[in-house]
């Protein structure tokens, strides 16, 4: 399988960095969830993985358990270079935009309510959470949190140059 980033701990520095970006500290958990919510968007928009991690499934919600541990033990990024893509950067602001200025408890709710999560849960504490259980978790389009365009818009550049997102315009229907 086709892997889009090297490593999971690119993603989490990528992450943590834009979130310093804007002045804002992410919590250990929050963080899982942005991570557990990025594979999953990927998983439901491209039928493959984003990035090459393990969910398991504990009673503070999905964890990648290697970063988490990492990250608690103080782990800072290594090098100042963050080796992802100008378009897999794009796709990580898109998941920041939709979920980055939720409270860590309300992303862990949201986490915690998919159905990849409590199949894992009942299997036991610490159960792997498998790609197809992410898959198919968000597979009906109601399913999924703060639907919208989290993987299916298009991204142009605005006047600056700077990535913007952009959808069809849909007129409402007349009454």
């Amino acid at each position: 399988m086709f892997l889009n980033v090297i490593s999971s701990f690119e993603v989490a520095f990528y992450l943590l960095e834009r979130a310093k970006k804007e002045n804002r500290v992410v919590k250990p958990l929050k963080l899982q969830a942005l991570l557990f919510l990025a594979q999953t968007y990927y998983a439901i928009t491209y039928k493959e993985k984003f990035m090459p991690a393990v969910f398991v499934a504990h009673t503070d919600g999905p964890l990648e358990p290697n970063i988490f541990f990492a990250l608690s033990c103080g782990l800072q990024n290594p090098n100042s270079v963050i080796l992802i893509s100008q378009k897999k950067k794009i796709y990580l602001d898109t998941i920041w935009k939709k979920f980055g200025s939720l409270s860590s408890e309300k992303l862990q709710n949201i986490c915690k309510n998919t159905s990849a999560y409590n199949k894992a849960s009942k299997r036991g504490e610490c159960s792997e959470i498998s790609f197809e259980e992410m898959h198919s978790s968000f597979s009906n389009k109601d399913s999924v949190p703060l639907s919208g365009n989290a993987g299916k818009s298009r991204f142009m550049r605005n006047q600056s140059g700077n990535p913007v997102q952009v959808t069809a315009w849909q007129p409402k229907a007349k009454k």
